[in-house]
C-alpha cells in the first residue's frame, strides 16, 4: 500500500508479484477533511487522518480473497513516511512500513534532533506545518525531555506503547 503520489511503488510492486493497493493520503490526493467534518468531536491532526484512511483501505483489502491480510506493507516518504508509520502504530494489521526519509515527527527522537543536531526539531515542523501533527506536540518545544513517547519508539515497539491506551476510532 501506498499513497497516492507513490503510484509508482505501488506498480514495481505489482510486476514482481504482489498487489498494489493506492489511496488519497497524500498533499497531491487528500480526501481526509471529510473524517474531520464526519466526526467533529475528534480532535485528531492531518497525518492522524490519513493513517486512519490506510487502515480503512485495509479493511477494503480484508474482503479481497486474493489479499494476504498477514503480509501487508505500508510505504512511504518523508510526510507519507510518518503517515505510515503512524498508521503502524495504531493498526496491528499492517505487518511492514517501508518509510523514507521520515525525519522529525518520523523515525528521529525528538530528544536527540533539532536545528543544532543537523534536522528540523518538534519547533519548527510545527511552526511551518501546524495542522500535520496534534497541537499538544507544540507543548514539548523545549523541553522534549519530557515527551512520554518519543517516535522512534514506534519502529522499535511496533506501536505497543500507543496501543496500550485503545483502539483506533472505527
Amino acid at each position: 500500500m501506498t499513497q497516492h503520489n507513490h503510484r509508482a511503488w505501488a506498480l514495481i510492486a505489482v510486476r514482481r508479484g504482489y498487489i498494489g493497493c493506492v489511496y488519497s493520503g497524500a498533499d497531491s490526493c487528500d480526501d481526509t477533511d471529510t473524517f474531520a467534518a464526519e466526526y467533529p468531536s475528534y480532535d485528531w491532526s492531518r497525518l492522524a487522518r490519513r493513517a486512519w484512511a490506510a487502515s480503512r483501505c485495509v479493511d477494503y483489502l480484508a474482503t479481497v480473497p486474493s489479499v494476504d491480510m498477514a503480509k501487508i506493507a505500508l510505504t512511504g516518504h518523508s510526510r507519507n513516511g510518518k503517515v505510515s508509520l503512524i498508521a503502524s502504530a495504531m493498526d496491528q494489521r499492517f505487518a511492514a512500513v517501508i518509510g523514507s526519509s521520515l525525519g522529525a515527527g518520523g523515525t528521529l527522537p525528538s530528544r536527540l534532533f533539532s536545528e543544532q543536531h543537523f534536522t528540523e526539531g518538534i519547533e519548527p515542523i510545527t511552526r511551518v506545518f501546524p495542522e500535520w501533527f496534534h497541537p499538544r506536540w507544540r507543548f514539548f518545544v523545549g523541553r522534549e525531555d519530557r515527551l512520554p513517547v518519543d517516535m522512534h519508539q514506534l519502529v522499535a515497539g511496533r506501536g505497543g506503547v500507543l496501543r496500550r491506551h485503545g483502539p483506533v476510532p472505527a
